[in-house]
């Protein structure tokens, strides 16, 4: 990745801001490369880049995003995913075609879209899922998909996998599978921030931090259950990546936190709550802070992600299960504060 490229098409997938914020780092080294970045992503996702980087060119992805709720992604609503990957495999493929010809493009780089790839450019993939772990009740078509990524793996130059090379690394069985991807390479862990493990970082014990995560109206349910879980308590709460029309006094809704003040509140809140999202915990990794961690519904990856990594966090089923602890923060952050030591990994 130390080559030079001069012109680069960047598109992440619309699944959430976790693909978009892995990329952050990609783009800086670009940049730092003296290349050139061109990101071609949903609207949500350009804005959110823009921020960053203003000085990009950008150019909307009119596709329609993957959504859900805070009920997650059932047998049904997975399905539908599926089968729409596959189809949107073909219209990105094109779509790619079409803007390699229009900007002279040198490098193609697609965060988890299997089919944005160019003709005759050099395209990489990313993806720390070599071979997703699938609900049980859809391994009858393992085939099928086994087939589906070893030809889009093969159609790409390179696949890039944001994790170390030794397992189990951070994705584990995601990122290592017994399948060999021969133009696949680590390329180590992405995190938007630096990793910093300072023990200067004073932590204000009344203040909470809820990492909102995947599609915005999942994002917004999720706010709206835990800022009701907090309301009465004498603790000061910001729910990141989501707004609320009425927040109680206590609750601060940002939107779209910039990322030094992320990393702030990241470093000095008394706990996080959040989805157990690969971005998440490479960021949460990067910071060395633990926190309470709640795979999605109906998504087997999250739930394998929380599993191998039940020492450094504290899992849980649901939002709701938080209430056994009744809400007694004290017991919360000395559980947390144990797990902590194990997130020390240097990225």
């Amino acid at each position: 990745m130390s080559e030079n490229r001069n012109n680069i098409l960047l598109s992440p997938l619309d699944w959430g801001l976790g693909h978009a914020a892995r990329c952050i780092p990609l783009i800086e080294r670009f940049l730092g490369e003296g290349s050139k970045v061109t990101v071609f992503a949903s609207l949500g996702i350009c804005a959110f880049l823009m921020e960053r980087f203003p000085e990009l060119q950008y150019i909307e992805d009119k596709t329609k995003p993957v959504s859900y709720g805070l009920n997650g992604t059932g047998v049904f609503k997975l399905a539908a995913v599926a089968m729409r990957i596959k189809k949107q495999s073909r219209v990105d493929n094109n779509k790619c075609k079409d803007l390699c010809e229009t900007g002279h493009y040198n490098l193609v780089v697609s965060d988890n879209r299997y089919g944005f790839r160019g003709e005759g450019v050099k395209s990489v993939l990313i993806t720390h899922q070599l071979m997703p772990i699938t609900p049980v009740w859809l391994r009858i078509g393992m085939p099928v998909l086994r087939r589906f990524l070893k030809k889009a793996y093969a159609s790409f130059s390179e696949v890039w996998i944001p994790d170390f090379p030794e397992f189990p690394g951070l994705a584990g069985l995601l990122s290592h599978p017994s399948i060999k991807v021969p133009n696949a390479k680590f390329i180590g862990p992405l995190s938007r921030f630096e990793s910093d493990r300072t023990d200067t970082v004073e932590r204000n014990k009344k203040s909470v931090l809820i990492i909102t995560s995947g599609p915005e109206e999942h994002r917004r349910q999720m706010a709206f259950e835990l800022s009701g879980m907090f309301a009465d308590l004498s603790l000061q709460i910001f729910i990141a990546g989501a707004s609320l029309d009425n927040c109680p006094e206590n609750v601060k809704c940002i939107l779209s936190p910039s990322d030094e003040l992320m990393k702030k509140l990241i470093l000095e809140s008394g706990f996080i709550i959040t989805h157990s999202g690969y971005s998440t915990l490479m960021d949460l990794y990067a910071c060395g802070r633990s926190a309470v961690i709640v795979p999605t519904r109906g998504q087997t990856e999250q739930k394998y992600l929380a599993q191998i990594h039940h020492d450094s966090f504290l899992v849980l089923h649901e939002f709701a299960d938080l209430k056994k602890y009744q809400i007694d923060f004290s017991q919360l952050s000395e559980v947390l504060s144990k797990k902590e030591k194990n997130t020390s990994v240097s990225f």
